[in-house]
């Protein structure tokens, strides 16, 4: 059984005021450029947040393709509840149609279960994630494998996460703080699963995603 401690990461309020770098232009323009959407695009964005990258997507996917004329759209799952109620909320002032981009609570662990009931699998050109797979590190096998089953054949990947390394000197000076006062710093630290990049890797290339 999957379990889920609430963070204060997880209430929007306290995420857009403190980390709303990370879906800052600067700090996405990378991960954003290796999707490249495109007119048309179906993309499932996991572990959308605030959806403000979601929103950022949708305004390119939503165009009708130069071809089939097909428009396309996002869908944005996050486990906080918090988080999917800001994004909604955002959606409503944004401009964009709910058939455009929108957003469900769904726990990343779970995610082929929900897009099978959805009648979804394989149907995402790309799949999107950006600061959020770090956190998924109970079962990250899982998850690589459920995006899998998210994209159609041939379909893109781009991901952003925090990697083993990931502020380690910020970690280190915690660390010290931590131990003085009589705590083990391993078991508060929120960094402390997260993956080189060769076990990344190795996750996404044994889920079929090479």
């Amino acid at each position: 059984m999957t379990t889920f401690t609430y963070r204060s990461s997880d209430n929007a309020e306290v995420y857009q005021r403190n980390a709303s770098f990370v879906y800052s232009p600067e700090y996405t323009a990378p991960v954003l450029k290796l999707l490249d959407p495109q007119p048309g695009d179906r993309v499932l964005d996991v572990g959308c947040g605030t959806g403000a990258l979601s929103f950022e997507i949708a305004k390119t996917v939503c165009q009708p393709h130069p071809v089939t004329g097909r428009r396309g759209f996002v869908l944005g799952v996050d486990l906080s509840q918090d988080m999917v109620d800001t994004a909604s909320a955002a959606l409503r002032q944004s401009g964009l149609k709910a058939t455009e981009v929108y957003f469900e609570v769904v726990d990343a662990y779970k995610l082929e279960r929900y897009l099978e009931m959805r009648g979804m699998l394989a149907s995402f050109d790309r799949v999107f994630s950006n600061a959020a797979l770090h956190w998924m590190s109970e079962h990250p096998d899982l998850v690589m494998r459920n995006i899998h089953a998210a994209l159609r054949p041939g379909g893109i990947l781009s991901l952003e996460m925090g990697g083993q390394m990931n502020m380690i000197g910020v970690r280190m000076a915690l660390h010290r703080a931590v131990k003085k006062r009589g705590v083990d710093p391993i078991e508060v630290d929120p960094c402390r699963a997260r993956s080189s990049d060769h076990a990344i890797t190795v996750r996404v290339r044994s889920a079929g995603l090479d």
